[in-house]
């Protein structure tokens, strides 16, 4: 049922839902609570758009932190980079210097110098023709190396071989990085056929390879050199100081000229030379050229070492 309002032209009662009125055909007003319906849904339609509005700015907020943030982890994170702690220091270093051992272990270099020829020849007083030689050769790598063998080639001044000798000694066996060793032989005589008309040479035929050994010195005391009955000769003694016996050893010595420069070696065998004992040795002039003498002779060095060989 309609309800009836009064018409503010008229005034006479007129349908609430009318839209004109019948009396006086003008048009009618909505009612007043008609147009608040329209006006609340006005004020919640703004309210769901503003609502949304907040929800988007809140996101836009969120998202702006969250990369602020992260900003900020990275700004930190690079400053540790660029100012490490102790810790990471330390850490880097001790990782930094086993890969300097690695390295060191793996690059080993194996490398020696022929750094001096010693040839010596001369008549004897049987009339045949003598010759002494000595190599030296400087152990330039950093790791110790192992004077496995020498040949000496005899030949003539175009290179033609005129004799071999294969017997060659080695002191010492073992040689560390920046010492010199030497390949030598005692006075051997020229076979008689053999014509040196073209001249007489040294050519040494040396083997040298990394020693898997190392280098152990015995103790040498109360050494002196006098002119003995065959030449230059050495008295001293020496003393096992290792746990090992040693059943035959080589005592060698080497003479210096008055520049540094090997003049001969010389040696002797000892026997049973168990651990901890000492024992005297004498080093004779025998096997040493006529040209070695003690007016010659400016320095001299003793090596005791055990025999080393290396299969």
């Amino acid at each position: 049922m309609a309800n009836m309002v009064k018409c503010k032209t008229c005034g006479n009662a007129v349908a609430d839902k009318a839209k004109v009125c019948p009396h006086c055909g003008v048009k009618l007003k909505k009612p007043l609570y008609q147009r608040a319906w329209f006006i609340v849904l006005i004020i919640v339609a703004v309210l769901i758009v503003a609502s949304a509005a907040n929800h988007i700015l809140a996101g836009y907020n969120e998202a702006k932190q969250r990369a602020e943030s992260t900003s900020g982890m990275v700004s930190e994170s690079t400053e540790s980079a660029e100012a490490p702690t102790v810790l990471q220091t330390e850490q880097q270093s001790a990782t930094q210097t086993n890969e300097s051992e690695t390295l060191a272990r793996v690059e080993k270099i194996v490398s020696y110098d022929i750094s001096d020829v010693v040839f010596d020849q001369y008549v004897s007083s049987f009339g045949s023709i003598m010759y002494y030689g000595i190599v030296e050769v400087t152990n330039t790598g950093n790791v110790n190396l192992y004077l496995r063998d020498c040949v000496f080639d005899l030949e003539d001044d175009n290179g033609h071989l005129l004799q071999t000798e294969d017997f060659i000694s080695s002191c010492p066996d073992i040689i560390a990085p920046g010492e010199k060793g030497y390949f030598y032989r005692g006075v051997s005589s020229i076979d008689g056929e053999v014509l040196l008309d073209n001249g007489l040479n040294l050519n040494p035929v040396v083997k040298i390879e990394e020693s898997r050994g190392e280098i152990v010195e015995y103790e040498v005391s109360d050494v002196s050199l006098r002119n003995g009955s065959f030449g230059p000769t050495v008295t001293g003694r020496v003393k096992n100081t290792t746990e090992k016996d040693d059943p035959l050893f080589y005592i060698e010595v080497i003479y210096y000229d008055q520049n540094g420069r090997v003049l001969a070696i010389s040696g002797t065998n000892l026997t049973d030379f168990t651990a901890g004992s000492q024992t005297s040795f004498e080093i004779s002039g025998i096997g040493l050229p006529n040209s070695v003498t003690m007016d010659n002779i400016s320095d001299y060095v003793i090596v005791a070492r055990p025999l080393y060989m290396q299969f």
